[in-house]
């Protein structure tokens, strides 16, 4: 379990990389090439503004960062709360009862094969062509 917690934890830091680095394009649907089959083409997005960068009152700056925390905060326990009701219920279905190619196992046996009498299996006749 811990080491799925690590390669999980990992995978979200590598996303969250990826993310701040991506570079943001901006698409217009005339080509710049007679050559090309779309009409879409893109730039690559780069406004010099930044949100140090913006004029705002350093108060209102400073309640607006305090904002974006708190809402980041709860989006992440609001996440954690609903991964954690998933793996609960994922449990909660292996404890009752594990699927193997359909069919539910019961007491160590498939349940496709614990046919109960003989009306249960259908019997297949050759079929020739």
């Amino acid at each position: 379990m811990a080491d799925h917690q690590e390669v999980t934890d990992e995978f979200q830091v590598g996303n969250a990389i990826t993310v701040k680095e991506r570079r943001r394009k901006l698409f217009t649907n005339k080509s710049d090439n007679g050559y090309r089959t779309s009409n879409w083409s893109h730039v690559v997005f780069e406004h010099p503004a930044t949100f140090d960068t913006s004029a705002l009152e350093p108060n209102k700056k400073e309640e607006i960062i305090k904002d974006l925390i708190t809402f980041t905060k709860k989006q992440k326990r609001r996440l954690r709360k609903k991964q954690k009701r998933k793996a609960e219920k994922e449990k909660e279905k292996e404890a009752n009862g594990k699927e193997v190619n359909g069919a539910v196992k019961e007491n160590g046996e498939d349940a496709k094969h614990s046919a109960s009498n003989a009306n249960d299996v259908k019997e297949i006749g050759d079929v020739s062509h």
